[in-house]
């Protein structure tokens, strides 16, 4: 397809609609700046939110929220850290339960007259 008609010209119709700001350091540093602040508020909540739900038992929650915490406090060494390490220990304690759910079973099933507790390989 090609264009039948067209007007006008390459130049810009005004002088200063593209650029409406300067770019200095300054500027660049400012907005960085800010967006890091929103960017580590956000985390914060995260991390907050995260504490909450497993406190109210919602370990799937809780894991989502401790790891976007984590995922957008890269910038912040402690922050992050802490991030971390409390992600770490709900990993943990979903692991525990999940073995001694399985246990409990396991020797339920043995009580029940179901012969030996299933082992795993």
């Amino acid at each position: 397809m090609a264009v039948a008609e067209w007007e006008g010209t390459l130049d810009p119709e005004s002088p200063l609609g593209l650029l409406t700001e300067s770019f200095d350091l300054n500027t660049l540093l400012s907005r960085d700046s800010v967006a890091l602040n929103a960017q580590k508020e956000k985390a914060e909540k995260l991390l907050e939110l995260g504490n909450t739900f497993a406190d109210r038992g919602d370990p799937q929650a809780a894991r989502r929220a401790l790891e976007s915490a984590y995922e957008l406090s890269k910038f912040d060494i402690d922050f992050n850290e802490d991030a971390r390490v409390q992600l770490d220990n709900l990993k943990v304690q979903q692991t525990m339960v999940g073995l001694t759910s399985w246990r409990n079973q396991a020797f339920s099933n043995v009580a029940e007259g179901g012969g030996e507790p299933a082992r795993i390989e």
